[in-house]
């Protein structure tokens, strides 16, 4: 795999991870977050959707992105080592502090049993 398509896994669940908190975000906010211009942020948006992960969004002044409150990323879905990896991409990703701080807490609720990030 290469650099770009590293970076661009990695920007991707970055994405998951900062819309799995339930509130509004815009494609603004999500770039600034991640450094990327809002196109980016688009086609990554895109690229969930056509994987099946429902993204709501909305126009206007208080429109937004977010992911659908019955969606859930359950740990059954992952390896301990694919934990391993998203804790790795998030530590090395260019988020600030507090939000690389809010992830992987969740991603280390993750790494029990029985927990669901809803």
């Amino acid at each position: 795999m290469c650099y770009v398509e590293f970076m661009n896994y990695n920007e991707t669940i970055n994405i998951i991870l900062l819309l799995l908190d339930g509130k509004k975000h815009t494609a603004k906010d999500l770039s600034l977050k991640l450094a990327v211009c809002t196109k980016t942020i688009y086609r990554h948006l895109n690229k969930l959707c056509l994987c099946g992960i429902p993204i709501l969004t909305t126009t206007g002044k208080y429109g937004g992105i977010k992911i659908a409150p019955e969606f859930c990323l359950s740990n059954f879905y992952f390896l301990q080592e694919e934990l391993e990896i998203l804790e790795s991409l998030i530590l090395n990703s260019d988020l600030c502090k507090s939000t690389k701080h809010s992830l992987i807490s969740k991603l280390n609720l993750c790494k029990t049993n029985d927990y669901t990030i809803k």
